[in-house]
């Protein structure tokens, strides 16, 4: 509802200013986290041209551009937003998303590493951080992640699960036990 909201408050912004750039990058982020890539991807495509050293706006047209498969100019806005704003920890987790979906973790560790270190109390990036050092065989590092990832936002489902997943793996039969019904409780 409150993207909703603020969409339609954009839409009529961007048609009474449009030549201010930044609110049609607005518009496309907000259409993005809505689910729309495919809608956002013209208004952030137009906003990176017009706003070529803004590392967010390329960050969003990154994610936009993976939404929709395209990895390769995915990877180069996203590369081109951590050269342009380096502490943009979100451009991080973008490359190390790419990264997973071509099967290359150890990039993907790196990338999201950065990612963590530049937002310790995020737990998206802890988690995939996590996913990624379970699946490099990594099992207590991932475990000290995902309880961190706990520590930070104990009622997160997804984080109880993974923590069940990693025990399991590691033959832990009767802790991975109880993450898996603490997960249920939630």
């Amino acid at each position: 509802a409150r993207l909703r909201r603020e969409l339609l408050i954009l839409d009529e912004a961007v048609v009474a200013h449009p030549r201010l750039t930044w609110l049609r990058a607005w518009r496309g982020n907000v259409l993005l986290q809505s689910g729309d890539a495919a809608r956002a991807l013209p208004d952030l495509e137009r906003a990176a041209r017009r706003l070529e050293r803004s590392g967010l706006v390329r960050a969003w047209l990154g994610q936009a551009l993976r939404a929709q498969g395209r990895l390769d100019h995915a990877e180069a806005e996203l590369q081109a937003a951590t050269r342009l704003e380096p502490r943009l920890w979100s451009s991080f987790q973008g490359l190390a998303e790419i990264r997973v979906l071509r099967g290359e973790y150890a990039l993907a560790l790196e990338a999201i590493s950065r990612a963590t270190e530049l937002a310790p109390t995020t737990v998206s990036p802890l988690l995939l951080k996590s996913e990624l050092e379970q699946s490099l065989g990594m099992t207590e590092q991932a475990l000290c992640d995902v309880e961190k990832a706990l520590r930070l936002h104990s009622s997160y489902r997804e984080a109880h699960v993974l923590k069940a997943r990693i025990l399991l793996d590691a033959g832990r039969a009767e802790l991975a036990a109880a993450a898996a019904q603490k997960a249920i409780e939630l």
